[in-house]
């Protein structure tokens, strides 16, 4: 039985509208996405023997000097051989009128970061055909609204598919709803 991105997908939008608590970090969320993830394997007997879960798994990218290491928020790989399947980026922006977070603090993302993922993807990619991929931005605050379609290019003037980019806010979004 084969991951199912689609699956994924959705089990990650739902993360924020079912969360009744705030995240503080870009680690709280990966966390709880990995919670969320790891439940989906272990439920499915058919994926749980043949993939698992890591957090920060090292991914051998090949450069122009040989290989290297490249490290994915979270990647499902296989058990059998701990092959890549599926590796995961986040970046969380939280809301910048929430209390409890210093001002000084925010923006907590930049489109540099953003390319800096990006490229690592790429590079992940380029060096293992078949690995498939997501990054997610979570957005609290629609800080990025004005540059939704900007993120999607980044992803796309590097031969990524854009419908792999899930950016979630107040409004839920994804390339094929944009």
């Amino acid at each position: 039985m084969n991951i199912s991105i689609q699956d994924i997908k959705e089990i990650i939008l739902s993360i924020p509208k079912v969360k009744t608590s705030p995240f503080y970090t870009e680690r709280d969320f990966v966390w709880t996405c990995q919670m969320e993830l790891l439940n989906y394997i272990e439920a499915v007997p058919a994926l749980n023997s043949h993939y698992m879960l890591t957090y920060e798994h090292p991914i051998t990218v090949q450069t122009v000097n040989g290989g290297t290491k490249r490290y994915a928020d979270l990647a499902i790989i296989t058990r059998v051989g701990k092959e890549p399947v599926l590796i995961i980026e986040y970046k969380y922006e939280p809301n910048h009128n929430r209390g409890d977070i210093w001002s000084e603090k925010l923006p907590v993302v930049s489109i540099n970061g953003i390319t800096k993922d990006r490229d690592r993807i790429h590079e992940m990619v380029k060096s293992h055909k078949k690995l498939n991929w997501l990054f997610v931005l979570l957005d609290e605050g629609n800080h990025f609204k004005d540059k939704v379609e900007k993120i999607y290019n980044l992803f796309e003037d590097a031969g990524l598919d854009k419908s792999n980019v899930l950016i979630i806010n107040d409004k839920i979004q994804n390339s094929s709803s944009t």
